[in-house]
């Protein structure tokens, strides 16, 4: 019989291993963003994300189930609920973790939508929507450049709380998606968004109603009507918009919480309540009924 192989030990003195350890720290405790630059840890974040993206030499075609698990993501991003919403982060980090591209790089994207709707839908703090949002973005992007959905969330994430820069930097991405996906509903709405906030309605109008072409169903192409219609003024019209938006996604809170205050400014002040408590119904977590409870009160919702 061969002998068997002499096990090979070395010992290592207990310093180096302290300074190996103390250096490691003081790098990482050094480390401090240039001023304009991409705060480091967001940077490390999208850098392991492009390497995920990427595939490398273990990259696969997507199988069964792994496209059924994206399109049971995007139905439940499509709730536009708040529990549903987190469901879909936690679907697509799971998918994002696969060896095929391209279920990777809708993972992403799918997750980056998700992220920027924490802010514009369920009212959660920018800190934790914008940074997650564009570092999902860009590492969809890495893996498939010309998914049309990972561009319109670059284009909402730079949108939340947005310097000038980084409007220009929304309308390219925009720009990119509908470029890509000429025949979107979610693209065509968030164009009217921008041009509503940029007051230029008639186009914003324009924009909805090719949305509503696109597809009739899409609940968020309705809101934005009845949002353009409440700042002409015409509240009744606003409300038909919201009902349209409320039944096409019956899931969706904020439809009715808006119907809810159009009705306070018409003074029917029953007909508000009572609004108000269904779209609190259709609200599942206690912060998101929080938040709707703040908008009803300061009449002011995101959008």
């Amino acid at each position: 019989d061969a002998p068997l192989e002499a096990e090979l030990q070395i010992n290592v003195p207990r310093e180096f291993l302290d300074r190996k350890s103390q250096k490691k720290k003081q790098d990482f405790q050094h480390i401090q963003p240039a001023s304009g630059s991409m705060n480091p840890w967001l940077a490390m974040d999208i850098e392991q994300k492009r390497t995920r993206s990427a595939g490398g030499i273990h990259a696969t075609e997507s199988n069964e189930f792994e496209e059924e698990s994206i399109e049971d993501a995007r139905r439940s991003y499509l709730y536009f609920e708040a529990s549903a919403n987190e469901l879909t982060i936690d679907l697509c980090n799971h998918l994002s973790a696969t060896h095929a591209v391209e279920i990777r790089a809708h993972a992403f994207a799918l997750q980056a939508l998700a992220y920027a709707q924490r802010y514009w839908l369920f009212s959660q703090a920018p800190e934790k929507s914008k940074a997650n949002a564009l570092s999902a973005a860009k590492a969809a992007t890495m893996a498939h450049p010309k998914l049309f959905e990972s561009h319109l969330a670059t284009a909402m994430a730079y949108r939340i709380e947005s310097q000038e820069q980084e409007l220009d930097l929304a309308i390219e991405a925009l720009q990119r998606a509908l470029k890509l996906a000429p025949n979107s509903s979610w693209c065509w709405t968030e164009f009217g968004k921008m041009l509503a906030w940029e007051n230029k309605y008639q186009e914003a109008y324009a924009a909805a109603e090719k949305a509503l072409e696109c597809d009739f169903e899409y609940p968020l192409a309705h809101e934005l009507m009845g949002v353009l219609a409440s700042q002409e003024g015409n509240h009744d019209k606003a409300i038909e918009c919201f009902a349209a938006a409320a039944q096409a996604t019956p899931t969706y809170p904020n439809p009715l919480l808006r119907s809810a205050v159009s009705y306070l400014l018409l003074g029917e002040e029953d007909k508000a309540e009572a609004f108000r408590e269904q779209a609190l119904e259709r609200a599942q977590r206690e912060r998101y009924k929080s938040s709707l409870r703040e908008a009803f009160d300061s009449q002011t919702l995101r959008f």
